[in-house]
Parts: structure tokens; sequence; C-alpha cells
């Protein structure tokens, strides 16, 4: 791609991953936390956002729903006169290329993958990445 084929571009976007590397109970002290498959609405964005990573719903983006979500963001992306999207989901969070492709397809943004491992996964699981510290 020609770099000004570009257009308006954003740099760091996640359009598929399984972030289950960072998931945390909430506190301690949290009466009433959203079950992990709870919609998010009004009364319980507020501890949603205080607290993102203890949410199984809130950190993955891999199911129907995110899908449909996606492709509606990219289109109106579009229609706002972006161009380009780095899409940084790599090695260890659930890269999909094939959904890249469609979403891009159906779309008409350029999406740019990225590459190289997640640090945090490869931490917690040297062993599926099949590398060892030397």
């Amino acid at each position: 791609m020609k770099v000004d084929e570009l257009g308006v571009t954003l740099t760091h976007e996640h359009l598929h991953m399984q972030f289950d590397c960072v998931l945390q109970g909430p506190p301690k002290g949290i009466p009433s936390y959203p079950p992990a498959k709870e919609e998010f609405q009004l009364k319980n964005l507020g501890i949603l956002r205080q607290y993102p990573y203890s949410s199984v719903y809130n950190i993955k983006l891999d199911d129907v729903d995110s899908k449909n979500i996606m492709l509606d963001e990219l289109l109106r992306y579009k229609a706002a006169g972006g161009n380009t999207i780095v899409e940084n989901t790599v090695h260890g969070i659930s890269r999909n290329n094939e959904l890249l492709r469609t979403l891009s397809e159906q779309s008409g943004i350029n999406i740019i993958a990225g590459t190289g491992i997640n640090f945090i996964s490869y931490i917690l699981n040297k062993e599926h990445f099949g590398l060892e510290t030397k």
C-alpha cells in the first residue's frame, strides 16, 4: 500500500481479541459487579469503566455481538472520512486475519494487521508459544 492511499488512519485499534491474560476479579467489597454476560447499561457503566478487566464480556471481542458492532463501527468510520486502521491484536490474544479481511472487504476500510507477540500473554503462557527465555 502506498502512503498516499492511507488517508485518515487510526493507529492502535482492536477489532477482534481474547484478552483473558488480564482477567482479574473485582475488588472485594464491590457489592454487585455485573455478571459475566450482562450487557453494558447505564446502571453498570461506571463500575465497568473503573474495573474493565474484571468483566469477561468486556475483555473478549470474539463473539457475534462484537463482530456486528465492529462492522457497524467501521462503516461509521468510513462515512466520517476514515480510510485505514492499524489493528494491533497480535499472537497470544487471538489475532484473526480471516475476520480482518472480511471486515475490510465489507467496510471498504484498509486494515493493517499488527505482528508480534502479546508480552503479557507470553509471560503467562510461555509453553503455548514454544519459546524459552535465554
